[in-house]
Order: C-alpha cells, then structure tokens, then sequence
C-alpha cells in the first residue's frame, strides 16, 4: 500500500510502505536533539505526565534549534512537545519484522528517523508530535511560533489523544485520501471549533429557549452530522471493535487486560463518550419536544463537551488522576453503598409512614381543614391523647407518641412532604434520604420530622448514620481522591528540576536601609487607611464623605509616589525592581487606586464600592509582615498554579453540568407551591448558581426536592435524585478533595527529609520531659496496685551506641555524614522570629520585666535551645539533654539559696512544716518531681483521687438534672430547701478543700511545684472561683451575675478527659499542640475575611433594606399599616422598613460576622438571593433585579472554601500526622506500619489440621474452602436475601408480607444448615473458635426464632422491628465473600483505637458544651428555627442540636435566634423570670463549637481516617507481594504443629516449623534440587541400583557418576548458601531468645517476615530502626560466640575421643584383658552422654532440635519494636526512653572469663539445664555463652570470621 506524496515512499531503502499513524508505534527520539526539554524518555502507557514538561510561554530563543526538526526535502518542523502513545498492540508486528517507516501526521515526507529506534518504555511505543512549520513563520518571532504551538497543543488535546492510523491488516477503498483528511492539521482545527460551537449554542439557546429555539435546534442538527460524519471517518480508518491488525481469538483476549489493546474505535474512552453522546443526541432529536424521557437523552449528548477538560496540561492531569483512582473510588464507593443499603432498610421497617401525618387545624367550631405542616403522632382529645387517624379519618390501632396536636386540631394521614417523593415508605425513596445524611447537610431538618412523628428515640439512626457513614466511611472516598492526587503531585514535583534564583543585592547600602525601615512607615499608612474604611458608613453627610475623600486621596498619592521612590532605590539596577512581584503589584494599585478618584467613578456609589477592592488589596503588605501570617500564607500560596488551574477545571465542569441541568429541567411544570416554584433552571446563569450551590452542599437537598415534586406526575422524580446526587458525589467529595491535596503537599516535607526529619522528631521526643496532665492520674493508673512511676535508668552506653555513626548512616542509607550534623528538634510550635517581629520584641520585654525561673520548663528548653544554637548533633544529643538537666539543677539550688523564701508557701508556711508535709502525702505535686518534698502514700493519694472523680461526675450527672428549668420549678416552691443548691454548696467545699490541700502542699504560684503552674489545676482553681460566685448570685438572687458566670461550672466536665491516657493524648494533640498552627489559620483565615467584609460593606452597605409589604416601591410608601396573611390568617400589621433579621453589610463588624457564617458553608444562599434583588437605595427589592452580584459571592464562597477550610484540613492533617510521626514516614514505612498491623491482627486457622474421612470430610471441605460450590451457593442465598429485603415497602400487600416472611424463613433454614455442616466438619471446638461462626449463629437463629414467631401470628412492632435488624445482620456475611470489601473492612477496624479515642474526647466536649448552653438558654424562647425537640431546655436536647450544628446544619440561625432582646422576649428581674437570650455568649458559645467541632473534631476524624487509609493503598514497597494466598500457605503450615488452635507451639518445634515453610517463606538452606535424595537420583550409574539407598548408607549399593555430581556441585553458589544459613542461624536464634518456652503465631510471622522479606534500613521509622539494630547487633555477638565455644567443644571432644580411643587400644593389646570387658572398664565418651542425656540414638540425633540459651536476656523485635496486641501501638503507648532500655539482669550469675573457657574447655559451661542438640539440616549450632563480651568482642569477632572461611572453605572441598 502506497501513498502519492512529494517524496515515494518507494524510495527508502527498505522499499517498504509507510503507513502514517496518528499514533506512531516506534521511538521516534532519534530524530529529536537531546537537549529538547521537551523529549521525556520515561514515556508509559497513555502517560501523559510530558505535559508538565512543556512549561508555556517560558521559551528560549537558544533552543529554538533544539525544537526544529528539518526532513529530507527541507521542510522543517516544530516540536509541540507531545507525545503519542499506544499500547502494546504493536508487539505482534515487531514480532512478524514488519518494518515501521512512517510519515509525520502533518507532512507527506517519510521520516527515515523512525527506522533507527527501537526503544521502548514499559512495552509501549511513544513518538513526539509535530506541526509543519508554515513560511510565514521565518518572518516572525520564534516566541510567536512557540504561542502557536501551545495553542495547536491545547487543540489537540480537546479534539482527542492521539492515536495510531490504519493498521497493516487493513486495506480499504478511499483510505489514502480519508487519511490525508483525517491528518490535516485543519481537520483538528475544524473539530474544535465545532465542540466550542456546540457549548455556545445549547447557552444561547437556553437563554432565550423561545425565540431562537427552532434556528439554534437546527444548527444543533448540523453539529450532530458533523459529530458523526467524524465518527464514522474513525470507524472506517480504525474499526469499530476489531481492526484487523490481529486475528480474531488475539482480539477477544485483549479484553482480559492481558494482552495489548487494538486501534479500534470503541477501545479507547474519549471514543466511546462521544458514542454515546452522539447516540443521545440523534434520539433527543428524534423524541416530541424533548419531553418526558428524551429529556435525558438530551442531557447526555451534551457529554461531548466534556473533552474541553484537557484544554490544559494541567487539567488533563487532574482528568489522568481521576482515572487513576477510579478502580479504588469505585471499590470505596460501592463499599458506602454496601452499608447505605442496610441503613435504608433499617429505615424503612423504622419510619415508613411517619413522614405522611400532619397536624390538620379544625377550626373552633370544626368547619377548617388546614395541615399547618408540623409532623405528629398524636393529638389532644379533651385532655386525652389520642392516636393519630389514618387517611378515612378512622383512629389507628398505635399508642400516642412523638409530637402531640393540640385542641381543636387532629393528626392525620395526609401525602408525604413533596409531592409524595419524600419518605421512608420504600427502599429507593429511603436510600435517597440516607444519602442525604452522608452529605451532612439537609438531614436535621428529616431528624427532627421524624422525632416528632416518632419517638425521640428516632435520632439514634441519624446520629450513628451520621458519624458512621459520613465521617468515617465517606472519608474514605477523600482519602482515595486525595492520595491520588498526592501520589500525582509527589512525582510531577520530582520531575521538575529546581530552578535557580539569583538573589540580587541592592549596591546602595543606604537605600537598602532606606527600603527596610520605611516599610513599616508605610504600612501604617496601609493600616490607616483601612482602619477608616473600616469606619465610614453608608448613611454619612456629605462633608464627612468629601473628609474622607481627600485622606483616601493623600493616601493614594502618597503610596504611589512611595512606588517611585522605590524605584530610584534600586537604581543603577532598574530590572531587579521588576523582577519583584510584589513592585509590579504594588505599581498596579497604585495606578488603579488613582483611577478611582476620578469624579465620574468617585460620584458614583456603585463603581466606587467594587473599585474599592484595589485600596483593600493593599492589605496584603500587613500579611506579609507579620512572620505568623507570611508563612502560612507562602505555604498556602506556593502552589498558587495548580491552585488555578483546579479552579479552570471547576469552572468547566461546573459550566459543563449547567448545560446538562438546563437540558433536563428547563421549563418544567409547577406543582403548586409557590416557594418549590422559585427554583428554576430557566437559563445556563441560574442553572450555573443552583449547580454551585450542590456543590457547597448549602441547602442542596432543597434544590432536589423541588425538582422532584415537579416531575413527580410523569414518574420521573427518579431522573433528579440521581443527577443531583452523583453530581454532589463527584464536585462535593472528588473536585474538592484535590484542593485538599493541593493545600496539603505544601505542608508536607520532600521525600529527601523525611528520615532527617525523623530523627529530629525523635530526638525531640527524647528531650520533651513536660507533660500538661501530669497533675491527676488516669482511669487506668488509679486501678494499678502499684501506681508509682519509678525511674528508670538507661545506661549512658546504650545512648552513645545509639548516637554512632553507622547507625545514623544505616538510617539515613548514606555513606558520609558532617562532623557536626545540625539538629533542632522543635520543642514548641513558636516560628522563627524576624528581627524586629512584634513577637520578638515582646518576648525580650517579658525577659527584660520578668526574672529567670529556673524551675519553669520554658528555662530547660531556652538552657538546651541555646546548647542547640552553638554546636548541636546527633552523637552529643543525649549528653546535651543530661548536661541540661544537671545545669538547670545546679541553677535550682542557687537560686533557693539566694531566693530562701521562693519555696515557702505564701512566704510562710515551710517544707518542713508537718502541716504541708501531711498534704503532700495526700497529692502528687502539679509538675515536675517534688523539691524538697516527701512523696504521697499512694494508697491515700489514689483514694482520694477515686473519691474526687466520683464527685466530678456527681456532679455533672446533677447538672443533667438541674437543668433552669427544674431548677425554676423548685425555687418557686422552696428557694431555701433545694437539695440542688445545697449539693452544689457541698461539691464546691469538697473541691475548695482539694485546692487548699494542693496549694499548702506545693504552693500557690511561685514555688518549685506551684498549683498554677499545672494547666489543669488552673482549669480547676477557674471552675472553682466561677463556682462560688454563680452560688453567691443563685442565694443572693442576682440574676445578671448568675447567668454571666453559670456556664463556667461545665468546665469541671473536662477532667473527665483524664479518665484514659489515650483521649489525654487526643484533647492534647486536637487542641493543645496544635493550638498554634490552628490559630495561624484563624488568623490567615481572617486576613481573607476581613478584607472582603469590608469590600462587601462598601458594596452592598445600606442597600439591603426592605419592606415587609410587597406591593410598595420605596421607602417612602413603606408607612401605615397592610394586611398581611401568616399560615393563610389575614391579619393589619404595621408596614416595616428593616433589613433582613439575621444579616446585613450596614457596619463593618456586621459584615464579618455575615461573612464569618457564609464561610462555614451556611446562609449564604438567602444572603446572595437577598443582593441578587437589590434595585437602589431606598427601592424595594425586586427579584433578580441584580443578578451579577451573586458573583460576589460565588467568589468568596469558592475562595473560602478553599484556602479557609482546606487550610483547616490540611493543617490538622499536617499537625495529627507531625504528632503521630506519620508526616515524616517514607512509602516503605507507611507500607511496614501496614503490614506489622495485618500481621499483629492475625489468628491461625481455626479448623483441624488433619481433614477428616467420609461425610464429616466433606463438610470439612464444604466449611474450610474459600471458593467452593458450597461458599459460592451461599453468597448467592446471602445476595438474594438482601433482595428480597429490598422489597419492603408501604402500604405492603398482606399477603406478598406473608409470602416474604415465609422465603426468610427457608433462607434462615438454610443458613441453619450450612451452621451445621460447618460444625460437624469443623466439629464444636473448631467451630466456635470464630467470631463470624458466633456472629452467624447468634444472627441466624436469633432471625428463624423471628421468622417462626411472625408467621406463628406473634407479630408485634418491636418484633418486627427486631427481625428486621437480624435479617439485616445476616447481608454482613457478604463483607468477607469479596475481598475489595474485606480489605476495606479491615481499613475501617483498623483506625478503631483511634476513633474510639476521638469520639471519647468528643463526647466531653458534647457534654461540657450541652451543659453550658442549657446553663444559659434553657429558659430562652424559641425561635423562628426552634421546635419540640429543637432547643436547650434539657441536656438531650443540647446534645441532639450541637450534633446537628457539628455538621454546621443551621448553626447561625439557631445563633441568630437566640440572642433574642427585649422588647421581643420579657426581661423580668430574676433569671428563672426571663426568656430573653445572650448576645455574648451566643455568639462566643456557637462559634467556639463551630470552630472546635465542625473545624477542628471534624476534620480529625477524616485525618484518622484518612491516616489509617494511605497505609493499606501504599504500592511502592518493595514487598507488597505478599497476597492472601502467602499468609494462608503459612496458616497452612502452622496448622500441624498448633492442632489444638491455641495460637502459640513450644520452642522445640519452632525449627521444624520454620524449615517446613515454603513459598516466600523458605528458609530452607538447600533448594529441592540440592537436597541429598535429589543429587544421589541424579548422579547414580544407570547400571546401578536405581532405588535411593537407605539414609545410613546412601551410597551403598551404587554406582556414581563423578563427572555429573561436579556438575551439580558447581551450579550451588557459596554465597546464596552462606547467606541463607546465616539468616536460618539468625532467626532460630531470636527465636530462642524469647522468653517463654512458647512462641505465639503472630510472633514468629513477624519474626520470618523480618528475616526473609523487609529490609529494616528501608522499612522501619527511627524508633523501630535503633531497636532493630541493637537487636541485630546482639544476634551477630551471640552467633558468633556460639561458634567460637562450638569450636572450642569440638576441639576438645576431639582430644578427648583420642584418648579414649588411645585407652582402647592399650586395652586391646592387653592380654589379660577380654574384648568384652573392654566397654565396661572405658569411660563414657561426651558423644555417648550427650546420646544418654537426650535419650536418643544416632538417628535421633539428625533430627533433634535445642533451645539455646544465648542470654538471659530478652532483646528480640518482637518484644521491643512490634509489640503484642495487650501493650498497643508502639510508639503511641510507649515513651521513646523505653524503647532504648535494654532489659538487664535481675540476679547476679557467673561470668566465666575468655581465657577460662579456652583453658578448661567446655565443661565450664555446662549445667543441668544444657541442650546440647543441633539441626544438621538447618546447618548451625548454638551454646550457651554466659559470660560478658567486654574488652574481647573484637578478638572473638576475628576468631568468629575465621571459623567461617574454615568451614565454608571445607564445606565444598571436593
């Protein structure tokens, strides 16, 4: 096949026909200078990541060489710097030698370049895209072609990846000249114009849908052909599904995965979108106005759009890693499904018809017929309640319950909310709802409706559903986005080299001082004028607006005349000031600044208002000062490019999704309600508002409720649910969580730091000796019998043998390390301080005021921070911090004796008084070790501690009680005699005793272990004084005192913090050292809100005022009275001109706080409608009125959103994982952490070793097989059991529940049987060794006992109810039947320590803050947002909304209603007399729980999560391969040796064990085809015996062919088998080395895994590393002991064996003698009595093993760095001192010296206790070695190495 082209093909030198690909399947580098920066020579399959690499409009003119290729004829050529890849396809014609010459898609000219490379990357051929340079190019600039080559590129990259031409097999009519089309440059160029065509017309179209609608259908005809003119040009040059570049069977298996892909047109994903796309749009076409159904077929032809997201390399990347993540966000995806769809049945059987009973208003007289919308179960009947009646008005057969109706009003069955598609009457309709709960918002409101149609009870399945689903498994979809993401930017980050910045000095040495310090002159300016733009108002006079015209004015020239002088500054060096951004910044505002006192902008309030932002800009000047705010603000600016470029793909999809939304609900009919009307899709701008709206998540559920009741009588109320629903699946947990992990891989040190910065966190943790909780003890320590923390010494060696150099290189995997490394382990989270930083200068002024205290901790860290600042490395650290500690001792001492007093308490009372000895021994001092003190009996102390916790929660549990509105109903009666009162009064005196006691014993303030010098004890003594006084105001009756200071008593609620050590080290690590970092956000976070709420207030201030009539137009008609109709009433009210109740931009401080609530992703919709209607100042609002300045708020919501929340995120993400050490963990560690934790969670095999015979083994099969016919049946039945559980609905036909009842009850039979099966092929003990055995059988017979009773006629609600739970319980079988959801399930337990901790630390803070808020509006009235159930009358109450206000549900409403004044409420003299609200403390009570707990406990729930996640999808360890099946073949082989499955087997067997593993687990030293038997079958003579002899002799009876036994023996490489023995020798070893004479299953995997698969110096973190070493280190001593003291005993049983065999001889020779006295009269030889100590023969000898006793000490891994389940975490549970502390004799032993055991021999050595067996087939030996290495490690090392080379030297002689 020939193409006519300027030069034939025919002429290459192969005379081959070229076929011009758009995909090339060869290397075309050849032709390519490899000084292109755009050639990347690690190209993989469809890898697009070269995109990063072609960096736009950054060219140089050097290289333009580099980027043109030139041909044989002199045509040249530009680099577009794309590349093309295709799959593997191209291996069968590589195979069949087809030559691959190839023209350029763009020219007609062979490439001969293409003949020389045959490389390829990963399989795949990759070739570089090229445009044919135009002539009129040589006459422009080189810049301007590199512009067009980014253009064409962007073009290409919408138009489709490109892809290879025809194939060889593939020979049609018209192919050259369709191929010559389908190559033209044009061609690609056409098709982008008509994608961009097709996006403008469906906008214009659904702008104007009337006028314009039949041209622009026609024209969308037109594009229609075109799309698939396209596509059939693709069909006939590719193929549809074959290709024909292979035969058929090749093409059906390339869909297995396994083999390459082919060119057809459906194998690639662009190809089948436009497909289907252009299927919808020819059916769309074809259906009657694109009503009904066809509506949806006209939403999805807009999909074709959708190839506009690669106009970009960045937002093609974002698309490449989407697809990355796609297989694992399917898995979490359906794995949320999974749980979602047993909620929703839950949900069903719960609350089906609740949602359709209203209270109906009768009237007085019972003639109205009125549904007031408030849900019910009941109803007030003459003071009776009556249950509600069904929907003929007829009484139901159900007790009253939830929210009863009052009189003259009934309960009724009415429809369900929205035109009956709100409900829980079927499973469709309850799954909706279910995911309205995991989206966290619009679920409160469903809550309280089914609280008031049910029980209270009812918000229990919300409550776990929420935290459950949302919380922790939706977090799991944004760990999958973002560590993807991460992983993307982690390696396009590696890629980028490093550019150098050229650091440019200003020469004039004046001029540079001139610049520094004038900048805070002109920064005051700055702030000035801020500060006065803060102050002006929109009501002012005209002469205070022209005062403040001419200071903006002076201001203005002032800073730009500052620009200019700037300017002269740099000079002679004028282009350094322009390679400053923040010059060129500063030059645009002040130009812009000066623009806008242009009258004809300065008398016009509106330009001026939005013209302010560049006056407000200059702000930016104050961030940048303050050392706090600039770091955060670079770290959060560093990645500003990939920043935009995820807000361009936002944008695009958010316009994209418009399109597709205006497409399905323009113009949908109206359901009746006026206010669901409101929400229309008429144009592609409202359209664009209510998709960004789903996108926050703000009232999103609203938006889809609408829409469904208005498609509800098609039956179509289906096509919104699911279009809104994966659409806020996809923007509100995919798009949003890559700006997570945009924010977060700045926070995140390189890949080159993490080690270095490991080892200054463990060096910090070894010098942190503070601990803020030390004053009381934990739950746990007060049950200890023995509580006193004794100290434990660690011998100096031990730490400098830690500090030496090859251990740090071991780490670090360096072969060189400074002298001196510099180390600075940060002991606070204080920033480096500028030199002339505020916070510098007041740290001097405290220094300067306030004299050194020595005993203080912030003293020992300024005495080792200024050791750190001379000379700081890693060796002298532990030294450094001892020197410290003795420094700051010495300094302690000195200064009692120049300060006697400064110990005495209140400078009296002394440390020898007998009255402060006796209370320290009743208390602990509050920090640090008591100074001159006597330690507390521990006994009394930990009584009394027990005694003064049972009080704390008396007392809390007595505020649950004493709520003020029990409390009022009391005091009315007898204010004297209330037991509250008087318990309070004794519960303070009890804790004022406790302080007393505490103070004398250790002081108040200023003595070595003051009270206050504890954070608790200053939490207590605050609490305490709050106390007292909120009792003096209570008996006293001073109202405004009691509530001012009554909340203060919840703080007590905190000591419950201390109940356990690991909520201690939760509250500490969420709220104490992160507190900095959090507050850096805050404030980062109000440098964005500040300005904006001031540019609002300029723009929006005065011109929210309305009227609450209607009908006029102004203010000034805003007068008299209207008639206004609340719930349909008419009643005259007076006409009011007011702004909106809750918000308004009059005053700057209301414009923060508006601002404030709309960056928590709350109000802001009501806020933006409210602008959207603003017509003028003093008009009345009309609607969308102003539709453009909801872009203001688009604005400020999707920047809040992303640097104030993902901020918070990342900067807890990034303090939790600095605290916990992951931050800093390498992928081989974060794998290791992993696998230590599978490995610590596993159990043996709980079924016997041996399978049984007959039926009881084919049970035994049935039961143990994993995919056997039998499991695979019953996944099946568990499958179609949830099915039929899906059928559950209301109203339900009797007779289909009858015969569903009836099918569980033979599928709860069948389960039955399958339980019995299981138990007698398992047999009982097996059997219930399982807790899924135990789970199965409680569940299924807990179900057929239900099932039996419900058809028996017994049925009952709560049976009903109770059955449904157990049917439910029985799909949880599913979970380990696929293993994506068993790895998943495992995930989700594994980071339950963590969020167990968490939730307990939580729950405090609920508590703490339920009492506070029922302290101090349990008496407030309800508001327009309150109901029922709604408020903080009572503490379940409290709890039940600061829930909902945990996921920020109406936060600011209910805040708003409760700072309710009067003249609104009554404001009487008493507190229990007063229903008015509290300003203060509403606004400071709701946003502390909103940054505390929807900021802060939030997002360290996704942390956890998200912690514990990036472990299990860690994919570059070096040992990943290990599968399931290895960790079953080893439960295999465990099996015979534990038959009783108790999880441990004696050490004795411990060798067999190891030497039977096979797999990845084989420690055998001589593979199967080494073996003995194996080399004597092969080497024996033909002629001779051909059966293998007997073991004793094996080489009896045979003849052996020499020439092939050398054969064999060569091909056994020494080193493998040195090397083998040697890690055989090194784990039997630490085997013995444990204590016990057993060893548990999970110890010895650890155990082999460490010795046969992870590499310690790659995989282990620091604290693991440094133990692992030592351990190491002590293995390598005692191997080598035992073989000098094995040698040593060979030697002289050697010597000894001679002189027996001397003694026989002699004996022999006597003739007096008779041969049989001979044995009687001898000695028995050592090699006899070893034989008689072991009771064995010589054949028993070869197959016993020994338990060596290397030391009485236990050093091994398994006991320090992994340790067992009971001791936890690691690190988490352990101080790091513990993990260098090496176990040390208890009892002194003897301690034979070298040179005695070389001169007595080994008799020396031996006791009764010595096993002296060895394993020939493992190939060592041991012996004990009891005496101390000391000063002869290095001789015994040499005589060790020598023995080595001795035996490896004999051990292959011959």
């Amino acid at each position: 096949m020939s193409s006519s082209s300027n030069s034939d093909p025919s002429s290459s030198p192969d005379n081959t026909d070229f076929i011009p690909l758009k995909d090339n399947p060869k290397d075309t580098s050849s032709y390519i200078n490899k000084k292109n920066p755009f050639v990347n020579d690690s190209f993989d399959s469809h890898d697009d990541s070269y995109l990063d690499n072609v960096n736009p409009f950054e060219y140089n003119v050097a290289d333009d060489e580099d980027t043109i290729s030139m041909t044989s004829d002199g045509v040249e050529f530009h680099n577009l710097g794309i590349t093309e890849t295709v799959d593997e396809q191209d291996k069968i014609l590589s195979e069949l030698q087809l030559a691959y010459p190839t023209v350029s898609r763009y020219s007609e000219t062979l490439d001969k370049g293409l003949l020389n490379g045959d490389k390829t990357t990963k399989g795949d051929y990759t070739s570089l895209r090229r445009f044919r340079k135009p002539f009129l190019f040589d006459k422009l600039s080189p810049y301007f072609t590199h512009f067009f080559s980014e253009i064409y590129a962007a073009v290409l990259r919408v138009v489709g990846p490109p892809r290879a031409n025809e194939t060889p097999g593939r020979n049609l009519p018209f192919s050259p000249i369709l191929r010559q089309i389908y190559n033209h440059p044009l061609y690609n160029i056409f098709i982008f114009v008509v994608i961009v065509l097709h996006a403008v017309l469906l906008m214009i179209r659904s702008d104007d849908p009337h006028d314009k609608s039949q041209t622009i259908d026609y024209l969308i005809i037109v594009i229609g052909i075109l799309y698939t003119l396209e596509m059939l040009l693709k069909i006939y040059l590719f193929g549809f599904l074959y290709d024909g570049s292979s035969s058929f069977y090749d093409f059906i298996n390339s869909y297995t995965k396994k083999t390459p892909r082919t060119m057809s047109y459906l194998r690639h994903s662009w190809n089948r979108v436009d497909f289907v796309a252009i299927v919808a749009l020819w059916i769309s076409v074809i259906g009657k106005k694109q009503q009904g159904i066809f509506r949806l077929f006209s939403m999805i032809a807009c999909l074709r759009l959708t190839r506009l997201l690669n106009i970009t390399r960045k937002t093609e990347t974002i698309l490449k890693s989407l697809k990355e993540s796609s297989t694992p966000l399917v898995q979490v995806v359906s794995f949320n499904a999974f749980f979602g769809v047993m909620i929703a049945i839950l949900g069903v059987q719960f609350f089906k018809a609740s949602l359709n009973r209203q209270c109906v208003w009768l009237g007085d007289y019972g003639d109205q017929y009125l549904p007031t919308g408030q849900f019910c179960g009941g109803h007030w009947e003459n003071g009776i309640k009556r249950a509600y009646l069904d929907k003929n008005g007829f009484p139901s057969n159900v007790n009253p319950r939830g929210f009863i109706c009052a009189e003259k009003s009934v309960c009724r069955v009415v429809e369900n909310p929205y035109s009956n598609t709100v409900s829980f009457d079927n499973f469709f309709n309850s799954l909706e709802l279910i995911f309205v709960i995991m989206s966290s918002n619009g679920f409160t409101d469903i809550m309280y409706d089914i609280m008031d149609a049910e029980y209270f009870v009812s918000c229990l399945l919300f409550i776990i559903s929420a935290y459950f689903l949302t919380l922790w498994l939706m977090s799991l979809v944004i760990a999958v986005v973002t560590s993807s993401f991460i992983d993307l930017q982690h390696s396009g980050k590696n890629q980028k080299e490093q550019k150098s910045v050229d650091k440019h000095l200003i020469r004039n040495k004046l001029c540079e001082k001139y610049l520094f310090y004038s900048n805070f002159i002109w920064i005051s300016f700055i702030v000035a004028q801020f500060v006065t733009l803060c102050t002006q108002t929109y009501d002012q006079t005209s002469s205070t607006a022209n005062r403040y015209l001419i200071f903006y004015a002076c201001v203005d020239f002032l800073l730009a005349a500052e620009v200019i002088l700037r300017f002269f500054a740099y000079l002679p060096d004028y282009r350094l000031f322009f390679r400053r951004y923040t010059n060129l910044v500063d030059i645009v505002l002040a130009v812009l600044n000066l623009v806008t006192l242009l009258p004809s902008i300065r008398k016009n309030p509106v330009a001026f208002g939005w013209l302010s932002i560049f006056a407000i800009a200059r702000i930016y000047r104050c961030i940048l000062l303050i050392p706090y705010t600039r770091k955060i603000a670079k770290l959060l600016f560093s990645n500003f490019k990939q920043l935009l470029n995820l807000m361009l793909f936002l944008v695009i999809v958010l316009f994209i999704a418009s399109l597709c939304a205006v497409r399905l609900f323009q113009d949908l009919p109206n359901d009746g309600d006026s206010d669901d009307d409101a929400i229309s899709f008429a144009t592609t701008y409202e359209s664009f508002l209510y998709m960004y709206q789903i996108l926050t998540s703000e009232n999103w559920t609203d938006v889809m409720f609408a829409i469904q009741a208005r498609l509800a009588h098609l039956h179509l109320s289906w096509i919104p649910g699911a279009f809104f629903t994966l659409w806020f699946l996809f923007s509100n947990n995919v798009v949003l969580s890559m700006f997570i992990a945009v924010i977060q891989v700045n926070f995140a040190p390189s890949e080159s730091d993490l080690k270095m910065e490991q080892l200054k966190m463990y060096l910090a943790r070894l010098l942190r000796n503070y601990n803020p909780f030390q004053a009381s003890l934990t739950l746990n320590a007060l049950i200890k019998r023995n509580g006193s923390r004794k100290g434990k010494t660690v011998d100096e060696s031990h730490y400098e043998w830690l500090y030496e150099d090859n251990i740090i290189k071991g780490f670090l995997r360096v072969t060189n390390i400074p002298p001196k490394e510099p180390l600075k382990p940060s002991l606070d989270t204080s920033p480096e301080l500028s030199k002339y930083s505020l916070a510098k200068l007041s740290n001097n002024f405290k220094r300067f005021v306030m004299r050194d205290d020595p005993f203080s901790q912030a003293y020992f860290k300024r005495v080792i921070g200024i050791r750190w600042e001379k000379d700081m490395n890693l060796k002298t650290a532990a030294k450094d911090m001892q020197a410290a500690k003795a420094f700051v001792r010495i300094k302690q001492t000195e200064f009692l004796k120049n300060h006697p007093k400064y110990n005495d308490v209140f400078w009296v009372i002394k440390p020898s008084n007998r009255i402060r000895r006796f209370c320290q021994r009743l208390v602990m001092p509050g920090v640090n070790e008591r100074y001159g003190g006597v330690e507390p009996y521990q006994w009394v102390y930990r009584v009394i501690q027990v005694f003064i916790y049972a009080c704390i929660l008396t007392a809390v549990i007595i505020e649950c009680i004493a709520t003020p509105i029990y409390e009022r109903d009391h005091l009315l009666n007898d204010k004297q005699h209330a037991w509250f009162v008087w318990t309070e009064v004794a519960f303070a005196t009890i804790f004022t005793i406790e302080a007393a006691i505490k103070i004398i014993a250790d002081g108040f303030c200023i003595t070595p272990n003051a009270y206050l010098r504890s954070t608790w004890n200053c939490i207590d003594f605050f609490v305490l004084v709050t106390l007292w006084i909120n009792l003096y105001a209570v008996l006293t009756s001073h109202a405004l005192l009691s509530r001012a200071f009554r909340a203060f008593k919840a703080l007590r609620v905190l000591r419950l913090i201390n109940l356990t050590q690991t909520s201690q080290r939760m509250f500490h690590d969420a709220l104490i050292s992160g507190f900095f970092k959090i507050f850096s956000a805050a404030v980062v976070s109000a440098t964005l809100l500040i300005p904006f709420a001031l540019w609002a207030k300029n723009v929006f201030g005065g011109l929210l005022y309305s009227c609450n009539d209607d009908n006029v137009l102004s203010a000034s008609q805003c007068v008299l009275e209207y008639a206004s109709t609340p719930n349909n009433w008419e009643v005259w009210a007076p006409r009011v001109w007011s702004n909106p109740p809750d918000y308004d931009f009059d005053r700057f401080p209301h414009a923060l706080l508006a601002l404030f609530e709309i960056a928590s992703i709350e109000g802001w919709v009501d806020i933006m409608r409210s602008v959207m209607d603003i017509t003028g100042f003093n008009n009345q609002p009309q609607t969308n009125a102003s539709s453009g300045n909801a872009m203001f708020f688009v604005l400020f919501n999707l920047v809040s959103m992303i640097y104030i929340l993902t901020l918070f995120i990342a900067i807890i993400i990034s303090n939790y994982a600095e605290r916990t050490g992951s931050a800093f963990f390498t992928a081989e560690q974060r794998a290791w952490l992993e696998l230590r934790r599978k490995i610590k969670s596993m159990r043996p095999s709980k079924r016997p070793a041996i399978r049984p015979l007959g039926l009881r083994g084919l049970c035994y099969d049935f039961a143990v097989q994993k995919h056997g016919i039998w499991r695979r049946t019953f996944t099946g039945l568990y499958i179609v059991h949830l099915l039929f559980l899906l059928t559950i609905f209301y109203p339900c036909p009797i007779a289909y529940t009858y015969v569903r009842n009836s099918i569980f009850l033979i599928l709860s039979i069948c389960y039955t049987i399958n339980i019995c099966v299981k138990v007698y092929g398992l047999s009982f003990y097996y059997f219930f060794h399982s807790f899924w055995n135990m789970f199965d059988v409680v569940v299924t017979l807990g179900s057929l006992t239900c099932n039996i009773a419900i058809l028996a006629k017994f049925e009952n609600r709560s049976l009903t109810l109770l059955q449904t739970t157990l049917l439910v319980l029985v799909t949880v079988h599913l979970i380990p039947k696929f293993d994506n959801f068993d790895q998943l399930s495992k995930t989700v337990v594994a980071s339950l320590p963590s969020i167990f901790s968490l939730i307990a630390t939580w729950i405090v803070l609920y508590i703490t803050f339920a009492i506070a808020f029922n302290q101090i509006f349990g008496l407030t009235k309800l508001g327009l947002n309150g109901g029922p159930n709604k408020n903080f009358r009572s503490i379940r109450n409290a709890l039940v909304l600061l829930f909902t206000m945990t996921f920020g549900e109406g936060w600011n409403d209910v805040m708003h209603d409760y700072t309710i004044s009067y003249p609104n409420c009554v404001n009487g003299d008493d507190f229990y007399n007063s229903d008015c609200g509290n300003k203060p403390w509403a606004y400071g009570l709701f946003i502390a729980w909103n940054i505390i707990s929807m900021y802060i406990f939030v997002n360290m729930f996704i942390t956890v999560v998200f912690d514990n996640f990036s472990y299990i999808h860690t994919k570059s360890s070096s040992f990943t391969n290990l599968q399931r099946n290895d960790f079953r073949q080893f439960k295999d082989s465990w099996a015979p040796f534990d038959p009783m499955v108790t999880g441990y087997i004696p050490k004795r067997n411990a060798v067999k064990f190891v030497l039977s593993l096979r797999g990845v687990y084989d420690f055998r030293i001589y593979r199967d085809e080494h073996t003995l038997r194996s080399i004597i079958s092969k080497v024996q003579s033909k002629t001779g015996q051909q059966s293998v002899p007997m073991l004793e002799n094996p080489l009896m009876g045979s003849e052996i062919n020499l020439e092939a036994l050398d054969q064999i023996i060569d091909t056994i490489d020494v080193n493998v088998v040195k090397e083998r023995r040697n890690v055989l020798n090194s784990l039997c070893t630490e085997i013995m080395t444990l204590p016990g004479n057993v060893i548990s299953f999970s110890n010895i995997l650890m155990l082999v895994v460490l010795h046969k698969i992870v590499d310690h110096r790659e995989a282990f973190p620091i604290s693991d590393y440094i133990r692992r070493a030592y351990v190491l280190s002590e293995l390598e001593k005692s191997i080598r002991m035992e073989k000098l003291l094995g040698l040593v005993e060979t030697s002289i049983i050697r010597k000894t064996f001679l002189q027996h065999m001397e003694e026989k001889k002699k004996a022999l020779e006597n003739p007096f003698i008779l041969l049989s006295e001979v044995s009687e009269i001898l000695p028995e030889t050592p090699i006899q009595e070893v034989l008689r100590q072991h009771n064995a023969d010589p054949e028993q000898l070869l197959m016993s093993t020994r338990t060596p006793s290397v030391s009485d000490r236990s050093f091994s891994i398994v006991e320090s760095t992994v340790p067992t389940i009971a001791s936890g975490e690691g690190d988490d549970n352990h101080s790091v001192e513990d993990h260098l502390k090496v176990p040390t004799d208890n009892e002194p032993r003897r301690s034979p010296s070298l040179k005695e055991v070389l001169l007595r021999g080994s008799h020396s050595l031996h006791s009764n206790n010595d096993r002296t067996s060895f394993d020939i087939e493992a190939g060592f030996g041991t012996a004990e070695s009891d005496f101390q290495f000391g000063g002869a490690t290095e001789d015994i090392n040499r005589i060790a190495d020598r023995i080595d080379d001795y035996l490896d030297r004999d051990s292959f002689k011959g």
